[in-house]
């Protein structure tokens, strides 16, 4: 984004076209498909159970260039 000097809009309509993102990518771009899938990897590779609650998170929705 920054490198090419595109805007968030520009980028994120590049993503779904290579199927980086979603058609509807709330999931993807405000960081709770990550969070979802951290905890999978804590219990599967460390035994640590935890929720989705207890793991923060911030999207990138709100990047600018």
């Amino acid at each position: 984004m920054i490198k090419d000097g595109h805007n968030y809009e520009e980028t994120l309509k590049h993503a779904q076209s290579k199927g980086f993102a979603e058609s509807n990518p709330s999931l993807d771009i405000e960081g709770f498909d990550a969070k979802y899938k951290l905890t999978i990897l804590l219990l599967h590779a460390f035994g640590v159970e935890a929720t989705p609650d207890e793991i923060w998170n911030i999207g990138i929705q709100t990047l600018a260039n």
